[in-house]
Parts: structure tokens; C-alpha cells; sequence
């Protein structure tokens, strides 16, 4: 059976599908291979592409060369947008000691359309770490 795109609207605006995929790995990276994660990706990136969403959520990832590595996946099978979103270790800085505007320009340079954060420290840390970086170009932010 082939999917079928189907036009959404409420109140007369269109609405706009993403489908998300979590990260594998948290504090211990050692549990799951690289290769392991990039084909449990592969198989949920193709389901959702199959489904034509309307773009790509990669959310909760603590692990920067994890989401690097499945960002590259997803954009070589896919030109929809993707929004890439880490979760931060402490106020500005991600898990491995990457400070954040950095690991943001990595997901830009691989990709992402989109940046951002979520969970772990809550918004009030995510404010303030925003408000320590630069917006990047050719990017937005999310929280």
C-alpha cells in the first residue's frame, strides 16, 4: 500500500508533521556502537520518510557525536528540514565539554536547519545559555 500525502488544515493554516527521533545514548556511551544506533536510525528515518512527514525532529541527544552522526544519515537521505536538538550537561556546554555555540555550528555545517535545546536542565539554564552564544547564520534556535 502506497502512502498518500494528505493536506491538514485548522482554522484555515496549514499543519506541519515532523517526525522525531530520540537519542540512543545518555551517560554511557560505550553501551551502544555507533553502527548499532545508525541502523536502529536508518529504519526509523525510513519509516517516517515512507510517511512523508514534513521534516525531521532529532531531539534529546546528550551524546554531540551521536546526533553528528545520525544528522549526516538523515541528510543524505532527505532534504527536508531538520531540526537537530542536545540536551545540555551543564549551562553552556554539552556532555563531551563542547561548548555549545560550537557543537551548534557543527549540526549547522552537517545540516541541521534548525538547533536547539531540550530537557535535562530545564528552561531557565537554556535561557541563559542562550543568551551566551550568537544566533548562528543560516540557522534558527529552538527550545
Amino acid at each position: 500500500m502506497k502512502s498518500q500525502k494528505k493536506t491538514v488544515k485548522t482554522s484555515g493554516k496549514p499543519v506541519y508533521v515532523l517526525g522525531t527521533i530520540g537519542g540512543i545514548r545518555t551517560f554511557q556511551k560505550a553501551i551502544f556502537s555507533t553502527n548499532d544506533i545508525l541502523q536502529s536510525f536508518e529504519e526509523q528515518l525510513d519509516i517516517l520518510l515512507k510517511e512523508q512527514v514534513d521534516g525531521i525532529l532529532l531531539e534529546t541527544y546528550y551524546d554531540l557525536d551521536e546526533i553528528k552522526a545520525v544528522l549526516e544519515v538523515a541528510r543524505k537521505k532527505t532534504d527536508l528540514p531538520i531540526m537537530a536538538n542536545v540536551s545540555l550537561h551543564e549551562k553552556g556546554v554539552l556532555q563531551n565539554g563542547t561548548p555549545l555555540a560550537k557543537g551548534f555550528n557543527q549540526l549547522i555545517d552537517l545540516g541541521a536547519n534548525i538547533v536547539g535545546l531540550n530537557c535535562r536542565l530545564g528552561p531557565y539554564h537554556m535561557i541563559q545559555s542562550f543568551e551566551e552564544i550568537t544566533i548562528p547564520n543560516d540557522a534558527f534556535l529552538s527550545a
